[in-house]
């Protein structure tokens, strides 16, 4: 018999993907880096690494409350996530710019393409990993990987 998609853990996943992606904006905003003192290293190091947190939690957020088909879960709240932060980081620049972003939106997209594919990869994982630990410590076995 298969096993339906726990959508409501996949909402949950994305919620934290969001999240996450809405307090490193903040965290930008409130920091102000200065690529001239810190080296534009600190900025990739930083912003890739914080990325890659927030796209795991997702992932295992999803996979964890599913308890089942963790890797399913994952992919499936990685890719709303990295369809949905986009358009909110979009938002978030013209609301900012009073109504002009300092990037095209084709730019933009073009440039967090590679990132969203690796986030999606990382929470694919994240979900793998963490459906089955959730099912043992509720007694239940993962009938399917």
């Amino acid at each position: 018999m298969a096993e339906r998609t726990d959508w409501r853990a996949v909402g949950i996943g994305v919620a934290v993907g969001l999240a996450g992606t809405l307090l490193l904006g903040m965290v930008f905003r409130l920091m102000q880096f200065d690529v001239e003192r810190h080296g534009p290293w600190l900025i990739h190091v930083f912003s890739y690494g914080a990325g890659a947190v927030v796209d795991i939690a997702c992932g295992a957020t999803a996979g964890a409350l599913a308890r089942r088909r963790g890797a399913l879960h994952g992919v499936l709240a990685g890719l709303g996530a990295s369809l949905a932060s986009p358009v909110v980081g979009y938002v978030t620049m013209l609301v900012q710019g009073h109504g002009t972003a300092p990037i095209e939106l084709d730019a933009y997209l073009l440039a967090i393409a590679f990132s969203s594919g690796v986030g999606i990869v990382l929470a694919t994982v994240a979900g793998a990993i963490a459906a089955p630990i959730a099912a043992r410590a509720r007694g239940r076995a993962d009938p399917a990987p």
